[in-house]
């Protein structure tokens, strides 16, 4: 394998993904609860080479973005790693998202990590922060880094930053530069000591909505202003790339008839439709005019990302990586976050494939992958539990009430003849009698390997005056 390249084999190949996760075997968090330790990025010695934009990208790089909401919207609306590969459609590139809101260059906090801040000295910057009681595992950022083998990194920083005025713009740099300078003091590609290239990106521009009550865009822009002129004054300085996105935002929202954005400051899909090009133009020299993206391209690129999302952000984090991994999380989790890689990794191929013409369909075999031990269950049989054979809603699940004198129960509507009906969540009847239901099949959170679920919100309704529910309604 190509030190570079972040995966083996071609789609149809048959081979399983080679990923990385943790250097402590699953039996070892399984049955000894010894919580895994990752693989670290290497330090380099040499002089980190100096970036320029436009860069070419190597076949099979892995490519990832930092930073604060604007990088991690994107993954809602993925039109730039759409563009990537249709601009580069043999190179077999593979692009992770880690932006987070609220991050900064050195202050990123996790629930189920004890250090919140993203590499050593960075508490430094932020000494009105004290109090972080996070517990467990979750990897820190320069082992996500490792975990994706980073080859070219793009930070998009200084927005969340720009909250401490003008007054905070030098402690902005000096945060920046720290970042810069740990950054490429490191290789995160087992096997190669290089440290990547390195990208900074500027805040974009605060579109003027006043008309909605919002805050007032141009004393917004000038702070914004001093922190994107921050950012290019690091850039320059420690030689690494440089992306400006405050001037041709702020040029887009003076000109538009359109909300690009969603409330003044977060991008709408239309304002990342405008912002994909700009930066695969400003990232790789090549002309990407604005346009629809294939539909079966982006939607490959939606699919992997999903499945991206959920192992990077993997909800219910507390029996992930947190306080209660032992005993409620060691024994799946280790076997379920092989397997996500693995299918995610699949779904790079795929992207591949289909960028190329070799495949026309975004299903993925997930076959290949590992499968999954079978879980013991903890719940126990019992008078007080009852049993966990399913009861006919009617007649027999009706039974088992027991109810005070002059008081009854009555069938409304069950999942056997409403399916959507499972994994209730909350309910409340509206003033019109009909019932609202929102259901979250996806709690406590996706099975890998299983159907994506679908959380719904349904009203039903009895429309003759029966007593039951006849007429189901998906509302969202």
């Amino acid at each position: 394998m190509s030190p570079l390249s972040a995966n083996d084999g071609n789609y149809d190949d048959g081979v399983v993904p080679d990923v990385i996760t943790s250097l402590t075997e699953a039996e070892l968090q399984q049955l000894k609860r010894m919580r895994p330790k990752y693989l670290q990025p290497v330090p380099v010695d040499t002089e980190a080479s100096q970036t320029t934009l436009p860069i070419q990208p190597r076949e099979g790089e892995s490519i990832v973005f930092l930073g604060n909401t604007l990088a991690s919207r994107m993954e809602l609306f993925n039109y730039f790693e759409t563009a990537l590969y249709e601009q580069f459609p043999k190179a077999n590139l593979t692009f992770r998202n880690m932006g987070y809101p609220g991050h900064t260059p050195a202050y990123r906090p996790e629930a189920g990590r004890k250090d919140p801040w993203a590499f050593p000295g960075a508490n430094q910057f932020r000494p009105e922060i004290r109090g972080h009681f996070g517990e467990g595992h979750y990897p820190a950022p320069d082992e996500w880094l490792t975990i994706v083998k980073a080859s070219t990194i793009v930070a998009f920083f200084g927005f969340n930053e720009s909250f401490d005025g003008i007054e905070g713009v030098d402690n902005f740099k000096n945060e920046l530069r720290a970042f810069v300078d740990h950054t490429l003091s490191r290789s995160y590609r087992p096997g190669v000591s290089q440290p990547p290239r390195l990208v900074l990106a500027t805040p974009i521009a605060t579109q003027d909505l006043a008309e909605y009550d919002l805050p007032d865009a141009g004393a917004r822009n000038e702070i914004l202003s001093a922190y994107a002129d921050a950012v290019k004054a690091v850039a320059t300085e420690k030689k690494v790339g440089f992306i400006d996105l405050f001037t041709p935002t702020l040029k887009w929202f003076s000109e538009s008839n359109e909300p690009l954005t969603i409330n003044g400051v977060h991008l709408s899909r239309a304002g990342y439709q405008k912002l994909a090009p700009l930066l695969v133009n400003e990232l790789f020299g090549v002309d990407a005019a604005p346009q629809s993206p294939k539909p079966l391209l982006y939607q490959a690129v939606q699919d992997k990302a999903w499945f991206w999302r959920n192992d990077y952000r993997m909800l219910n984090g507390v029996h992930a990586y947190g306080r209660r991994w032992a005993p409620y999380g060691n024994f799946n989790y280790p076997e379920e976050i092989e397997k996500i890689r693995q299918m995610t990794v699949l779904r790079d191929r795929n992207i591949w494939a289909i960028a190329q013409g070799k495949s026309s369909t975004i299903e993925v075999d997930d076959s290949i992958t590992r499968p999954l031990s079978s879980v013991e269950t903890n719940f126990r049989l019992s008078e007080k539990n009852g049993t966990t054979d399913f009861l006919d809603a009617e007649k027999e699940a009706m039974k088992t009430f027991t109810l005070p004198e002059g008081y009854e129960v009555s069938l409304f509507a069950s999942e056997q003849e409403f399916p959507n009906l499972g994994n209730p969540a909350q309910m409340r009847f509206d003033n019109r009698g009909r019932l609202w239901v929102s259901t979250l099949p996806s709690y406590p959170h996706y099975k890998p390997g299983d159907p994506k679920p679908n959380d719904m919100i349904l009203i039903y309704e009895d429309t003759d005056g029966d007593g039951r529910a006849d007429k189901e309604t998906v509302f969202a």
